[in-house]
């Protein structure tokens, strides 16, 4: 797969992770408009249709992907990504375990049980999980992102912001970047920052709901800053 496929799925995960089916599924077909035999995007989409009922579709992405895997790795990153999406994130890791047992330069599954660990707050192994794939392939955009929202969830804030940094010098565009560079200049009081970061998001999402509403907020706190300083003057 091309770099900008492997940044698109790589996107999968952590939407779906906050619920957004529907981003998701964008992400796996944009990797689908560059190869329409990417059997791992094939897979993704069949997955995420399963999971927005329209299971017709679904069956015919899941055919396209077993057609197109020759080496069997991505379907296995598959039903690593089921067990997650359906809560066994023991078993998913096990199948990411096995495939590093195998080959362990798969820097997409340091990548993706990085994400698994963190969420299940196994902080710093997600940490070291993260870092292990940005060595193998470091001048990969999502996977200094991954790094950064393990070092976010771990509370390690000013490393995350290196990473998010990282992200975006690689690829402007990468709007969960952004968004979660927002989220923590506004843990750190950086109001402006994060504002200008969801304005990023913005731009490149328009209809973003959560990004919309971390910029209302947002908003809403400078001007009663702004506010405060004029009374207080």
């Amino acid at each position: 797969m091309s770099e900008d496929k492997i940044d698109y799925l790589e996107e999968v995960q952590p939407r779906l992770m906050t619920g957004d089916a529907k981003g998701a599924l964008t992400m796996a077909e944009k990797a689908l408009a560059h190869d329409s035999k990417d059997h791992q995007a094939w897979r993704i989409k069949g997955m995420i249709l399963q999971m927005l009922g329209r299971n017709e579709e679904a069956d015919d992405a899941l055919a396209r992907a077993a057609l197109h895997d020759e080496s069997g790795i991505d379907t296995k990153i598959g039903q690593a990504m089921e067990k997650a999406m359906a809560g066994d994130a023991a078993g998913a890791l096990q199948i990411y375990q096995e495939l590093l047992n195998e080959d362990d330069s798969l820097y997409e599954v340091w990548s993706a049980a990085a994400m698994i660990l963190s969420e299940t707050g196994q902080k710093e192994e997600s940490v070291k999980a993260a870092q292990r794939a940005v060595q193998l392939a470091h001048e990969e955009p999502s996977l200094h992102f991954t790094l950064g929202h393990c070092l976010r969830l771990a509370g390690r804030s000013k490393e995350a912001l290196e990473s998010f940094s990282k992200t975006l010098d690689r690829d402007p565009t990468h709007g969960l970047a952004w968004y979660e560079k927002g989220m923590v200049l506004e843990q750190s009081g950086d109001l402006k920052g994060s504002l200008s970061c969801y304005d990023q998001m913005l731009a490149l999402s328009p209809d973003d709901p959560v990004a919309t509403q971390a910029k209302e907020i947002i908003t809403k706190r400078i001007a009663e800053q702004d506010g405060e300083g004029q009374a207080q003057a």
